[in-house]
């Protein structure tokens, strides 16, 4: 942990965390990426900077796509808790890892993220490392589960070369199926209808009630989910070197959910590739249109807690991948 005082300047663009989202509303979707390919790119972000000391390997092939809408997000730390809250936008590319190794030291590792605020986007790569870049949305923001369309477009270079100049163009993109009728469609409005309620009826149980009814097992609800990121600035001198580089771990804590599961609605998804954003020929994500079926959704408040460096590099207090004190 450094002790140096950050300068406390007014064209600061960044929030002091721990940041808490409300409102919140998530819609993921699957689709299937090359687990080989994957752990080749872990390898290059986490394994061979740190030389071996970090090592995380893909938990599996699919990959989630997430769109998310927050109306509030909220810097919490006592020098920034007065200011405000930032709405903010996001859609971002994840693969679930684990520690090399072992059974269940799960990750969720952001491959790609992009949003609509230039202090989330600074917040996110100065604080912890997330691969924020700027992003244009068409996306609904009033309420989850939500038909869509779910689409970001951003700045993309296409092909590599001297005279290419950038354009903005779509990066992902999700629309609703058309919508099938008749009797077994009939039968399934019933039986989700039927599902709903006795969710309903669970969902508004208190949260005392739930934990009493699983046996006062409430850690269940206090998991959290743990992120893990590459936080690195290049030098000024050198910019193919790092004047900064460490491996972060970040937990995410849920503090309430509203409405969560799948979506009634099945969605076909695109993932557009191009040089500058190889989500083809680097994660082995389909080309063209796919068939992406329901989508999962979430009404919720979270908390992006502070994280902290598992690693550092020229840090001998990080040399077992270990927190430094």
């Amino acid at each position: 942990m450094s002790d140096i005082p950050y300068a406390m300047l007014a064209n600061r663009p960044i929030g002091f965390g721990p940041y808490v989202q409300k409102g919140g509303q998530l819609h993921t979707f699957c689709v299937q990426g090359d687990i080989d390919l994957i752990d080749q790119f872990l390898d290059q972000m986490f394994k061979e900077p740190s030389d071996g000391v970090v090592d995380y390997e893909a938990a599996m092939a699919t990959m989630f796509v997430s769109f998310a809408y927050f109306p509030s997000v909220h810097a919490m730390n006592p020098v920034d808790v007065n200011r405000g809250v930032l709405p903010e936008r996001d859609a971002a590319l994840w693969t679930l890892a684990r520690r090399r190794g072992t059974l269940f030291e799960f990750r969720w590792i952001p491959l790609f993220l992009f949003v609509d605020s230039g202090s989330a986007m600074a917040t996110g790569r100065e604080v912890y490392g997330f691969p924020k870049q700027m992003g244009t949305f068409d996306m609904p923001i009033d309420g989850a589960p939500n038909n869509g369309p779910f689409r970001v477009s951003a700045s993309v270079l296409n092909p590599y070369s001297p005279t290419t100049v950038a354009e903005k163009k779509p990066i992902f993109e999700f629309v609703a199926k058309k919508e099938e009728h008749g009797l077994l469609h009939e039968i399934e409005d019933v039986a989700e209808g039927v599902f709903s309620r006795i969710g309903e009826a669970i969902r508004d149980a208190s949260h005392s009630e739930v934990v009493e009814a699983l046996g006062g097992k409430s850690w269940l609800f206090d998991l959290p989910v743990t992120m893990a990121f590459l936080k690195q600035f290049p030098s000024t001198a050198d910019q193919t070197k790092a004047c900064f580089q460490s491996i972060v771990e970040a937990d995410a804590r849920t503090l309430e959910v509203r409405n969560g599961g799948w979506t009634k609605t099945e969605y076909t998804g695109r993932i557009f590739s191009y040089d500058s954003h190889p989500f083809h020929t680097t994660f082995g994500i389909p080309e063209g249109e796919i068939d992406v079926g329901h989508a999962l959704f979430a009404d919720f408040d979270f908390e992006m807690e502070l994280g902290q460096d598992i690693w550092t590099a020229g840090a001998a207090g990080h040399a077992a991948g270990m927190p430094g004190v």
